[in-house]
């Protein structure tokens, strides 16, 4: 999932995950044409921002792998599936359909190359907006959000953020690792609609991933955060929100 996850080169980078060989919809009680067409190898592979589309940047929209866990336990050892983003894991067409609590951590995880185009450049991994506390860990270094280092991951539901991955990286495949907590509705932070028990109205109640979205820019450059799919849902990154934007990772000159 992902993950919700930035001028010069283009290219794009998919980790290969069997390409969706073995990829379904979960059950639905409802499915459009549209949500029937989709597939790992067609989801939104467009800029999340056309009007600052830059040359080079990386979509990490795809198939990821996905882990529930309780809330305080470190990363899995061992994966649950696939999941798709940028797709909430309540959504049928994530793949998995499974419902998380305040009590759960979502985890996800895929590994990605760098353009050997980009070396010598800062690398930024961008998220559009995730709900609702985020820790990233590249090859096995956890990640501090661009422009507040002394912060725990990121809070918050609703913004964009970054983080600089440059000295994370190594050569050939690097591995991305996402941890996402939601309280939903048992604590106080703005959540939206999203409950526990939804009522009142007929929705499903989603955690969302907004795919990061990573680049690479010149140093010094600004910081751009796109919300990797933002939209209100529960614990992914949110390039979800029912899955708009992609995850992406990808490599500017200032």
């Amino acid at each position: 999932m992902f993950v919700r996850l930035i001028s010069g080169l283009f290219l794009f980078a998919v980790t290969p995950l069997a390409i969706g060989a073995d990829w379904k919809s979960a059950p639905a009680p409802l499915m459009t044409k549209w949500g029937k067409q989709v597939a790992p190898d067609n989801v939104w592979k467009e800029h999340p921002r056309p009007q600052l589309h830059r040359a080079d940047w990386l979509n990490l929209n795809g198939l990821w792998h996905y882990a529930v866990t309780p809330q305080s336990s470190a990363a899995p050892k061992d994966w649950d599936g696939e999941i798709l983003v940028p797709f909430a894991v309540e959504s049928a067409l994530s793949g998995v359909g499974k419902t998380l609590t305040s009590k759960q951590a979502l985890w996800y995880g895929r590994t990605f190359e760098v353009p050997g185009k980009w070396a010598g450049r800062r690398v930024l991994l961008r998220f559009e907006a995730v709900d609702w506390h985020t820790s990233v860990w590249v090859n096995g270094k956890e990640q501090q959000v661009l422009g507040d280092k002394d912060a725990d991951g990121h809070r918050g539901g609703f913004t964009p953020f970054a983080f600089d991955i440059t000295d994370a990286l190594k050569d050939g495949r690097n591995a991305i690792h996402v941890r996402v907590w939601d309280p939903t509705d048992a604590a106080a932070q703005p959540r939206g609609k999203q409950a526990q028990k939804p009522g009142g109205v007929w929705y499903t109640s989603v955690t969302v991933v907004q795919p990061p979205e990573g680049g690479c820019r010149g140093r010094g450059a600004t910081a751009r955060g796109t919300r990797p799919q933002a939209h209100h849902a529960r614990h992914a990154p949110r390039n979800v929100a029912q899955a708009r934007q992609p995850a992406q990772l990808r490599g500017s000159r200032t």
